[in-house]
């Protein structure tokens, strides 16, 4: 027997202490397990928590981000598009007041005496005025109508400087001469001074609004004198069932290149300028092809775009329907 404390102790009683100490022991590392294990428990459940809600805020992020990019690109569209209904309607306008004037004058030409018009002065170059264009073999001299649409000359040469989207505004007749309202008297003439014969009733204008028999757009063109691309928006004019000439207003594009250009300048992006019979008529992708390229090899340029990237194949799809 060993007396501890005061106490004193037997076999058995020792065996019974060693036996405590012992089971104390094991609980103690058992709790220290358990805990340790806890422990890792909720550190994973931590982290599990943590990937998962980066994962789904990077989720957010991403659908809020496309939404927005989704949303400023829809506004830019609809702002374009109201602006450019705005700019068209306008042309629209002047069309239609120069097809109420052509039709009210031919309806009381009786009671009208012819009024005086002339083939473009070059002094007058650079400003707003009207002249007399005609076919060639065309003796504009004979012709019983410019007399009368003559009378439409002060109107058009209001028309053309109060309306900024208009470059120039006119009537070709169907004798085959033309009046019309414009800033440029000088390119009318070639190198021998000699005035360049215009086919009127052959332009895409004309021949349009005769074919539908109402307002009519062409697709983007170049000016017959100046090259540069535009579009125009004409109507005939009707007297007694019968089309006696068609008007019609031009809207110079004269920042085309620098709208396809902007695409390369920004570095990644592509923009192309398609008429609505799918004719490309400018794009970055052919923004190293020299001037002399044809038209041909621009379009094959962007076929091979668009049969490398069939959505955006779809978006053009889209578009024309």
């Amino acid at each position: 027997m060993k007396k501890i404390l005061g106490f004193t102790f037997g076999g058995l009683q020792k065996k019974m202490i060693a036996l405590v100490m012992i089971m104390l022991s094991v609980a103690v590392v058992v709790f220290i397990g358990i805990s340790f294990y806890q422990n890792k428990m909720l550190v994973d459940v931590v982290e599990t928590t943590r990937v998962e809600q980066e994962k789904a805020i990077s989720q957010v992020s991403e659908q809020t981000m496309h939404q927005m990019m989704e949303g400023t690109l829809a506004e830019m569209t609809s702002m374009h598009a109201k602006n450019a209904d705005n700019d068209f309607k306008e042309v629209i306008n002047c069309v239609y007041m120069m097809q109420t004037m052509a039709q009210g004058l031919f309806e009381n030409r009786a009671s009208i005496a012819p009024a005086e018009v002339h083939l473009p002065d070059r002094s007058e170059d650079g400003e707003a005025a009207v002249m007399v264009l005609h076919e060639k073999g065309v003796d504009y001299t004979k012709s019983e109508d410019l007399g009368v649409v003559g009378h439409m000359s002060a109107s058009m040469i209001a028309m053309l400087k109060n309306y900024d989207k208009i470059s120039a505004c006119y009537i070709g007749l169907a004798d085959g001469t033309h009046l019309a309202a414009d800033t440029s008297t000088v390119n009318k003439y070639d190198e021998n001074g000699k005035l360049i014969p215009f086919p009127v009733r052959d332009r895409p204008w004309y021949k349009g609004a005769v074919e539908t028999g109402g307002l009519y757009f062409t697709g983007i063109e170049p000016d017959a004198f100046s090259g540069e691309p535009g579009i125009t928006c004409s109507a005939p004019v009707v007297v007694d069932g019968k089309i006696v000439g068609v008007v019609g207003a031009d809207v110079i594009l004269d920042n085309l290149n620098e709208i396809v250009g902007s695409a390369n300048s920004d570095g990644g992006g592509y923009v192309s300028i398609v008429s609505k019979d799918g004719e490309v008529i400018a794009s970055s992708v052919t923004g190293t092809v020299s001037e002399e390229d044809s038209d041909q090899s621009t379009k094959q340029e962007v076929e091979l775009v668009l049969k490398d990237n069939p959505e955006l194949a779809q978006i053009y799809q889209d578009a024309f329907q």
